[in-house]
């Protein structure tokens, strides 16, 4: 194998994912990098996406093509660990069963890994979409403000400040080694479906800065079935208690005072509108919610800024 063309694996994670997988799929067909392994994992869905996959498969016949089922449905990030550590590339590029790469992903990871050597793990920038990846349904790209995770050259202990406050990070747009994986350890599957944060966070208290690709890469669909669009659609709580297990696992004891306060400021005012029944989704709690979190939201914008400028 040529070096300068390293094997890439492309793990789709899948569930319940028959109304979209396709497109998906067809973006990856779509690449113009094409030393491309792809493994198809999916959690036990109880819809046709694992028959759809295999008529794709058999279809258009790409080699070097596996497709991984569960018999019971076990949560996103034990799902992950099976498509990652049956990765044979020297590469993993991850991507949701209702996502799509942008023809051009691969190629833009590929050389810009060959031009930063120190490089295991980078993540990008991302077009999201309100259910259809249509003009009309784009939402504003998120904007990358000045931090920590915007810094092409990374300091991986500024990033684990920052991640006491918040991740900033769509797993749609990561790019990882797959030794640097294996040495992590995978995914933390006592966090079944808080897959991406604990990562990072494992990846920079390991000494290993993110590094940021200033590109587009990948269309991100919000949706009602995804955990983001639920969240929207219902209540915020049950999102802000699963990023608790994740800060009493791996933030309580490394995080200095000060972010203490700002993240617990900001469960803790979450918890409280939850248990008076006002983080349903209507306009008042909207305003209410935005209102008293703009503390917070003062802080996620000035802190991660100071990061970026003291640790050049």
């Amino acid at each position: 194998m040529n070096k300068n063309t390293p094997l890439i694996t492309i793990v789709v994670i899948t569930y319940n994912s028959e109304k979209f997988v396709i497109e998906t799929l067809e973006s990856i067909k779509k690449q113009t990098y094409k030393n491309i392994e792809l493994i198809i994992t999916d959690d036990c869905s109880t819809d046709s996406t694992v028959k759809i996959c295999k008529k794709w498969i058999e279809k258009e016949n790409i080699h070097n093509t596996q497709l991984i089922t569960s018999e019971i449905n076990t949560g996103i990030a034990s799902n992950c660990n099976r498509g990652f550590f049956a990765a044979k590339g020297q590469w993993i590029k991850i991507i949701a069963g209702d996502d799509t790469l942008l023809p051009d992903c691969l190629e833009k990871f590929v050389k810009f890994v060959e031009t930063h050597k120190d490089a295991r793990i980078c993540h990008a920038k991302v077009h999201c979409y309100k259910n259809k990846f249509k003009d009309d349904c784009k939402l504003h790209d998120f904007k990358l403000p000045s931090s920590p995770f915007t810094r092409i050259r990374p300091n991986a202990h500024a990033q684990l400040l920052m991640l006491v406050l918040y991740n900033p990070i769509f797993a749609a747009s990561v790019f990882i080694e797959r030794q640097l994986f294996v040495e992590i350890g995978g995914y933390d599957e006592k966090l079944p479906n808080h897959e991406d944060y604990p990562m990072w966070i494992k990846v920079t208290k390991k000494g290993y800065g993110i590094y940021f690709m200033d590109e587009y890469v990948a269309n991100y669909r919000i949706n009602s079935s995804s955990v983001v669009g639920t969240a929207i659609k219902t209540k915020l709580y049950g999102f802000y208690k699963e990023n608790e297990k994740v800060y009493n696992i791996y933030l309580k004891k490394i995080a200095p005072f000060y972010l203490k306060i700002i993240n617990r400021y900001q469960y803790y005012i979450i918890s409280i509108l939850d248990y008076c029944g006002l983080t349903k989704h209507t306009t008042f709690n909207k305003l209410l919610i935005g209102t008293l979190l703009i503390p917070y939201k003062a802080c996620i914008r000035i802190i991660p800024y100071f990061l970026y400028k003291l640790y050049k």
